[in-house]
């Protein structure tokens, strides 16, 4: 069980969700995780985490800004900002992923992951302030837009997610949008 467990910490590794599922199902098994505690996960789960960084980049959370780097949490209400050549890759709980360019302004206004009628449903607000953003719907998700609520947000515009790869760039003289593949 170590063994798999260290190995689902590395999503590039050759057979990665068949071992992740395989250790949470050994430990539903053995009692080590009730179904209630996953449950209760689904219901509450608020963050996002930065997966890949090239610096600099910044979190401003209460005023306070502190240096980004992989791992950290992103929560509610949080500003993130990139610097000169950097770039990052944000997680959200359901899977889908948020890349940010170099001279980036982003916040997440609204994000939750909940269990609604056997399925899990995803919620989310974004709002670009300055910079550039690519969006990649969670592969899993694609398949059921209805499960989902996602909007990103620029100074003049509103973009409903549904199933989407998208790029998008704003600036104080424009604001740009490029459907890749999928529903806005």
């Amino acid at each position: 069980l170590k063994l798999l467990l260290t190995d689902c910490s590395n999503p590039s590794s050759s057979g990665y969700a068949a071992r992740c599922f395989t250790a949470v199902c050994m430990m539903l098994f053995s009692g080590m995780l009730g179904t209630s505690a996953l449950a209760a996960d689904l219901s509450i789960d608020r963050r996002a985490t930065i997966e890949r960084l090239r610096s600099p980049a910044w979190l401003e959370r209460q005023g306070k800004r502190t240096p980004l780097s992989a791992g950290s949490l992103v929560e509610l209400e949080d500003k993130i900002l990139t610097g000169t050549n950097a770039r990052l890759l944000l997680r959200l709980p359901e899977g889908s992923a948020v890349v940010l360019g170099e001279n980036s302004r982003f916040v997440i206004e609204r994000l939750s992951l909940q269990k609604k009628q056997e399925t899990n449903f995803f919620a989310s607000t974004m709002q670009l302030l300055s910079g550039t953003l690519r969006y990649v719907t969670a592969t899993a998700e694609k398949l059921n837009a209805k499960n989902r609520d996602v909007q990103i947000r620029t100074v003049t515009a509103t973009i409903g997610i549904r199933g989407t790869v998208l790029w998008a760039q704003a600036t104080p003289e424009k604001e740009l949008v490029c459907l890749f593949n999928g529903k806005i």
